[in-house]
């Protein structure tokens, strides 16, 4: 679950911790009168200050490429009276080679930033070049703003509503990239010579917006601005003033945005800029500029406040669960939980004013009926209210249960919503999902597509997903499910694992194969969980690609991983290896694992298969939407896998070419 613990820590600790990527998270945190920083044991930053939070940044350090931290020690100690630091140390390797890397993160009491100061030192008897980088990424959520340059001033500048973060880099990092939509990397430092040490300082600073630490760029670049300001008032309302409002700053020919604020409580906005030609406005769905006088607008906005996304869970316990959800307009929210008899048992608020929300519903019973209602808190506009959903929680030392398997929902929505609708009739505790959610990850109004036609089962059973190819690790994706926390991976969540009973989940992502630092770290952490899992009753992994297709239209070997981990899953007994990719059905059994493919959960379906099919093939079935109902019962030691199918397709590629076929495509059990 998303959310970081803070303990205050006044007195110096020193603890060795190992890298284990599977070792407890360990939160430490400094702070003075303005500012306080946490960080765990893996790098999770949390940034609080008196006027805003910042809680997007996952990761801020160094690394050596071709090197791997064989050792940490992180400690917190006062440097004087005045001033407090959090260090880290890390040593790292690459065959018989280390190099030592030690990061001090500083706060004084007369700033608002925090200054990071890196120390590496070359141990090796090789010049380091081309292999020194700074890495910063972010959480899981998607910028309003990132600005990276000004003249031949390097900096990052981070907005995300109310919350903003300026990284002023060392003046001998010359060039930065963002990464794959949600990450920055430093690079183009000095080479370092066999013994040598070299220090790098950076400073971070927060504010409420990306106008105010502008102010802090141009003053030390030297270049000229000028402060604007002005208020933002509500069309036909008597001149109400309205907050939260995103108000940009363009250049003059409005192709480039420059800054970005959100109007306060009273209306108010403020901008540092530069002393050249720019244009201001409000033109952010869904809010319309209607006027403009001088610095102050009057806009248009929906007079009722609605979801994106409505209400779904994931994470489920016997006693928590996660309700997930996206307005249209930012604002806090609320969750209403009843019990079976209608009584109100609780209500959880949002407190930050978002347009995605994760609320974290605590203090349930295990395997109890509730319901909740979800509204949003609007000032301006009425809110949006969900209707009433139900939900059943994990009954605590469960021994029999059922689930649904289905994958490569994509594209066809009345597919996906006829499926929903059957999904809906079964005795099923929770939903997984093995990959391609949506046709297209990047793409905002595909999820809604997705969220839209599986609205009726996501509200009422917890959804565990997968990543698929089709997902492209966007942003989007780690933005909308809030899961486990026992993973790794970006933002800990590119694979996870989660129990129930006595069967454990294990959820990778097989689109990892040739970045082989993240390939390797996991298949370190499947090895560790398949350990930790080997005495429970069944054991089920889950991911996109499968290791073998009878499909003639596509590489009939899909992942490098199967070596690794075939051994793996043999090795620690694996019952059920869940794939999609394959718009089909299909089934191997191999050395006494089963592996399903459920391909056919609403995209277009594949239609050539053979003329050889792999020996260990049980069955491969095109033509046919489908999903897979598991039902198991750790009493008797049984798991059955029932695979129906509730249409055929009777023409490719069109999405109402079928007839509604009810049919049972497999069956069959597995005895422990």
């Amino acid at each position: 679950m998303k959310g970081i613990v803070f303990k205050s820590i006044f007195l110096f600790i020193l603890l060795a911790l190992s890298t284990s990527i599977f070792s407890e998270k360990t939160i430490y945190s400094i702070k003075n009168d303005s500012i306080k920083l946490s960080l765990s044991a893996d790098n999770m930053f949390k940034i609080e200050s008196k006027n805003s939070i910042i809680d997007f940044i996952d990761e801020m350090n160094f690394f050596i490429a071709g090197f791997e931290v064989s050792s940490k020690s992180i400690m917190i100690q006062k440097n004087d009276k005045t001033s407090e630091e959090i260090k880290i140390v890390k040593n790292c390797v690459r065959n018989q080679e280390h190099i030592i890397i030690t990061e001090r993160y500083i706060l004084k009491p007369e700033t608002r930033g925090i200054i990071q100061i890196c120390e590496i030192e070359n141990k090796t008897e090789k010049t380091l070049k081309d292999s020194i980088r700074f890495i910063t990424r972010y959480s899981s959520v998607i910028p309003d703003l990132i600005q990276s340059k000004n003249g031949d001033a390097l900096y990052n500048l981070i907005q995300y509503y109310d919350s903003a973060i300026l990284i002023l880099p060392d003046s001998a990092i010359k060039k930065s990239v963002i990464k794959t939509d949600y990450g920055i990397i430093y690079y183009d430092l000095p080479e370092l010579l066999p013994g040598e040490k070299m220090a790098l300082r950076n400073t971070i600073y927060v504010g409420r917006s990306s106008s105010e630490l502008q102010e802090i760029i141009y003053t030390k670049a030297k270049l000229p601005f000028e402060r604007v300001s002005g208020k933002v008032f509500l069309e036909n309302s008597n001149l109400k003033t309205v907050g939260n409002i995103p108000v940009m700053a363009y250049e003059e020919d409005e192709k480039r945005l420059i800054s970005i604020c959100y109007s306060d409580e009273n209306g108010e906005y403020g901008f540092m800029l530069p002393d050249d030609s720019y244009s201001i406005k409000v033109d952010r769905e869904p809010y319309k500029l209607v006027s403009k006088n001088g610095g102050d607008m009057t806009i248009s906005m929906p007079s009722e406040n609605e979801f994106i996304w409505y209400p779904f869970l994931t994470d489920m316990t016997d006693e928590t669960v996660i309700l997930n959800f996206k307005l249209l307009m930012p604002s806090k929210a609320v969750a209403d939980v009843f019990d079976s008899d209608g009584n109100k048992l609780s209500s959880t608020t949002s407190e930050k004013t978002r347009n995605l929300h994760h609320i974290e519903i605590n203090g349930l019973k295990p395997g109890e009926e509730y319901s909740y209602i979800v509204r949003s808190l609007d000032s301006m506009s009425d809110s949006a209210v969900s209707e009433s959903c139900s939900f059943r929680t994990i009954p605590k030392d469960i021994d029999k249960f059922a689930f649904v398997n289905h994958s490569d929902t994509q594209l066809f929505y009345n597919r996906q919503k006829d499926k929903s609708d059957l999904i809906m009739g079964e005795d099923i505790l929770f939903v997984t999902h093995s990959g391609d959610l949506t046709e297209n990850g990047p793409d905002e109004e595909m999820w809604k597509y997705h969220f839209d036609s599986h609205r009726d089962i996501y509200e009422s059973f917890p959804v565990y997903p997968s990543l698929g190819n089709h997902e492209r690790n966007s942003p989007i994706y780690y933005d909308a499910f809030d899961l486990p926390d026992d993973g790794g991976g970006d933002f800990n969540e590119r694979w996870y694992a989660f129990e129930v009973g006595d069967t454990g989940f294990i959820v990778l992502d097989s689109n990892i194969l040739t970045v082989k630092n993240l390939n390797d770290q996991q298949t370190e952490w499947l090895k560790f969980k398949l350990n930790e899992f080997k005495d429970k009753c069944f054991t089920i992994v889950y991911y996109h690609h499968p290791f073998w297709t009878n499909n003639n239209s596509i590489p009939r070997t899909l992942t490098e991983n199967e070596k690794e981990w075939r051994e793996l899953f043999e090795q620690f007994g694996v019952d059920l290896v869940m794939n999609g990719h394959i718009h089909a059905y299909e089934h191997f059994s191999r050395n006494g694992i089963e592996y399903i493919t459920t391909g056919g959960g609403g995209a277009k379906l594949d239609n050539e298969t053979g003329p050889e099919f792999y020996p260990w093939t049980v069955k491969t079935i095109l033509g046919y939407y489908h999903y897979a109902l598991i039902e198991i019962d750790t009493e008797k030691r049984e798991l059955k896998v029932t695979v129906k199918a509730f249409q055929k397709m009777t023409e490719p590629l069109c999405e109402e070419c079928y007839t509604e076929e009810f049919r049972i495509l497999d069956e069959f059990t597995i005895n422990r």
